[in-house]
């Protein structure tokens, strides 16, 4: 086809046309060999015609260009617009050899058919229309149709409200690909209708303006806040092996991290419940630090007839206890 093209374009374009000698310069070197003894132009496009000029074996090439067109689009009307695309490319690429008669073929209607939905290809043959032209003409019009509804489509997604957008099952917010709190909302189901400490139907509370709520925080069980401390830290113990019990608000549908408590308590000014300041020595092991080998346990501990607390770093094997100068500096001085 790149003959073709060639040919065509130097008859229009080199005027008058130039000898064969001139010639020669401009073509690539093993065509240049073929017509070294040609005197005249016509001469020499007649041995070249003779390689490349083979209509029979253009046809066979651009078939075989045509069925291996690849549609990467999944939708029915953006595979057409995509598929029209290629062949805009493919029938553009013919007109410029002006070997129009090429495409005069019923097998390249059936080869760019395989790429079409079925429905399209329904319509073409109901229409009972042939030929190259007509199927183009069919072609254009499909894909300024499949055009219109794909910008319908952006339009009205783009207008969509965001409470009219499915909302995910797991954290009830709306967003694409999978859930990243899928593995907490598996562990919480069904957990927010039963108190975990007493097994009976979550209690209820009173809010600031005097309305009534269920509670999810343990803290607001009547049998935890009777309990004492030996109790209490049992309880904690045994509900966080079912629930993630967060260190911040106690409650028991999610974990610390997945917390949206944000304001200081009034004693320590640490970012928690006020409750927390009292309970937080309940929490064993609240996990600070992690390596690639395992994870750090630390506890606030009181310190005897001292106000103050010492975090501890359990180590199960250590025989010895440690603790910094600046610590010992502090109590000291107390």
């Amino acid at each position: 086809m790149n003959y073709q093209e060639f040919k065509r374009r130097w008859k229009i374009e080199v005027v008058p046309e130039r000898k064969p000698p001139a010639f020669r310069e401009s073509v690539p070197a093993i065509a240049k060999a073929k017509i070294i003894a040609a005197t005249s132009m016509a001469e020499a496009w007649k041995l070249l015609d003779l390689d490349y000029g083979n209509l029979q074996e253009v046809r066979a090439k651009l078939k075989k260009e045509i069925r291996s067109l690849k549609v990467k689009a999944t939708s029915g009307p953006a595979k057409i617009v995509e598929l029209f695309h290629q062949i805009q490319l493919v029938a553009a690429k013919i007109k410029a050899t002006g070997s129009n008669s090429l495409l005069e073929d019923e097998e390249y209607v059936a080869l760019v058919g395989n790429h079409l939905p079925k429905e399209i290809m329904w319509e073409w043959l109901k229409s009972k229309k042939t030929g190259w032209t007509e199927f183009y003409n069919f072609l254009e019009d499909s894909a300024r149709t499949a055009k219109e509804m794909l910008t319908n489509e952006s339009i009205n997604t783009a207008l969509t409200a965001e409470s009219e957008k499915p909302k995910c099952p797991s954290c009830n917010k709306s967003h694409l690909g999978k859930c990243n709190k899928a593995k907490n909302a598996a562990v919480i189901q069904g957990g927010d209708k039963t108190c975990p400490v007493c097994n009976k139907p979550a209690h209820k509370y009173k809010t600031k303006t005097g309305a009534e709520g269920t509670s999810k925080r343990i803290k607001d069980c009547p049998g935890f806040k009777a309990a004492s401390d030996d109790q209490k830290q049992e309880m904690i113990k045994k509900i966080k092996v079912k629930y993630p019990v967060c260190s911040k608000c106690l409650s028991w549908c999610h974990k610390v991290e997945d917390c949206k408590w944000k304001t200081n308590c009034l004693k320590y000014n640490e970012v928690h419940i006020n409750d927390m300041c009292t309970l937080k020595k309940f929490f064993s092991c609240s996990v600070s630090a992690k390596s690639n080998a395992c994870y750090m346990s630390l506890q606030d501990i009181p310190v005897h007839n001292s106000n103050n607390k010492a975090r501890v770093m359990f180590n199960n094997g250590s025989e010895i206890t440690l603790v910094s100068n600046f610590f010992q500096e502090e109590q000291s001085s107390i």
